[in-house]
């Protein structure tokens, strides 16, 4: 067993970061103590020492806290090591340097508080600038300046870590790990057609917008022979099935904003669907409305209306227009018995949000409290390559070959609404490549 031995301040943050680096990402056995008058943590093995200095939480009183902006780095430092998973290891916090004395270890680069940063997204809580839609913007971010958000950073940590306490002289085993692929559809939309009305903008659209007739006689067969290019619910059953694979459909259950209120929940054609999806054995949750992101009564509300109809708890999902307000929207997940949620990963900026493809319980940065909301991060979204389509496809490649790399969760989010004409192109290249990876 590892004996880790911390500085006494901060204690949450450090027996946080402890906790999901060893036992939920390693799984390995540890005895945790916290001892006055050190400066970094100690790892112990056998008759080694693994001291993984502290160039962060040691620099603030626990009163004040760490939570000012200008406690994120500029820049990050990069560094290179036969150890590490990868070339040029970002480091948040500390030196990029490793020394190797008789019977101890030195890491100068503090892989504690940096991966602290990336999993709390405490520099979210802190920097003030939202986009139109009061989100953090991707670009804003310490990995995106510093161009490694497309790299699990904290997996990169975690990897780095293992092999110095292998260096070190730990025998022990880690925790076995696969490669899984997690398809997720956000129904912001049930049917492109609920009406005439719709149904005339669209061919109007074909006409004047795309002045595309092939796309104008295509719409007009589909609908007039009942067919209609949102309803693909059973097709990502059956891909899923095929692959042997769960899908999870998380639907909106409120909202009165014009980025809502595309469906109602009640109507008996959505609520016949939810219940073949949960028949079929596949997952509902939840997909909060456009101002729920900061508003327990209405997130609480439409978390109510949608277990009528599952008739079961509703515990997952994620935030309509990826709207989150850092720590409080965890929070209020967590607080409503939320036992996922899948929202890390900024619209228009694919990648590792939280620097990690691994699932991980959350921490509110304010409360000082770990959550028993866990985090499944997201790391593929389709609307990137809808907005722009000369994308180049092979960074889908590189994100799966980044997350086979450490046997992570490659969860995936597709609309049902994004399966029409227009984008079926991509749909058909690049979806069933992506849930059959092995």
């Amino acid at each position: 067993m590892l004996k880790i031995t911390l500085p006494t301040n901060f204690k949450n943050e450090r027996s946080y970061i402890s906790d999901v680096i060893f036992s939920d990402f390693l799984g390995v056995e540890f005895d945790l103590t916290f001892e006055e008058g050190i400066k970094s943590s100690l790892i112990s093995i056998n008759n080694k020492n693994l001291i993984i200095e502290d160039h962060f939480f040691n620099q603030f009183d626990e009163k004040t806290g760490y939570l000012h902006e200008s406690n994120i780095p500029g820049n990050v430092s990069f560094f290179s090591h036969e150890l590490m998973a990868e070339n040029d290891l970002p480091v948040i916090f500390g030196e990029g340097e490793i020394v190797f004395n008789e019977n101890e270890i030195i890491c100068k680069a503090d892989l504690f508080a940096s991966a602290f940063f990336m999993l709390t997204r405490w520099e979210e809580t802190v920097i003030k600038t939202w986009d139109s839609h009061n989100r953090f913007p991707g670009t804003e971010s310490l990995a995106f300046r510093n161009n490694f958000l497309h790299r699990p950073v904290v997996n990169e940590y975690v990897e780095f870590l293992w092999n110095l306490l292998k260096k070190a002289g730990y025998d022990g085993e880690r925790k076995l790990r696969r490669f899984n692929v997690i398809p997720t559809h956000d129904v912001d939309f049930f049917r492109k057609w609920p009406n005439f009305r719709h149904f005339a903008k669209t061919i109007s659209g074909d006409i004047i917008k795309r002045k595309s007739f092939k796309l104008l006689f295509k719409n007009i067969s589909d609908y007039f022979n009942g067919r209609d290019p949102y309803l693909q619910f059973e097709k990502f059953m059956d891909l899923s099935e095929k692959y042997g694979l769960q899908s999870h459909f998380f639907f909106m259950a409120g909202g009165i904003t014009s980025y809502d209120n595309h469906f109602s929940i009640n109507d008996e054609e959505v609520k016949a669907m939810i219940g073949k999806i949960i028949q079929r054995g596949h997952s509902v949750g939840i997909h909060p409305s456009y101002d729920s992101y900061n508003n327990h009564k209405i997130f609480n509300s439409e978390k109510e209306t949608l277990e009528a109809i599952t008739e079961k708890p509703v515990l997952k999902g994620r935030q309509h227009f990826l709207r989150y307000k850092l720590p409080e929207t965890w929070q209020m997940w967590d607080d409503a018995g939320m036992l996922w949620d899948s929202g890390m990963y900024y619209t228009n900026e694919p990648g590792f949000r939280s620097g990690c493809c691994y699932e991980y319980p959350l921490f509110n940065v304010k409360s000082r409290q770990k959550l028993n909301l866990r985090e499944k991060p997201l790391v593929f979204m389709e609307i990137a390559w809808i907005v722009d389509p000369a994308r180049d496809r092979n960074e889908i490649k590189d994100l799966i070959s980044k997350v086979k790399k450490y046997n992570g969760d490659f969860i995936m989010l597709w609309h049902n609404s994004n399966i029409d004409h227009c984008n079926r192109e991509l749909f058909d290249e690049v979806y069933e490549k992506i849930i059959s990876e092995k």
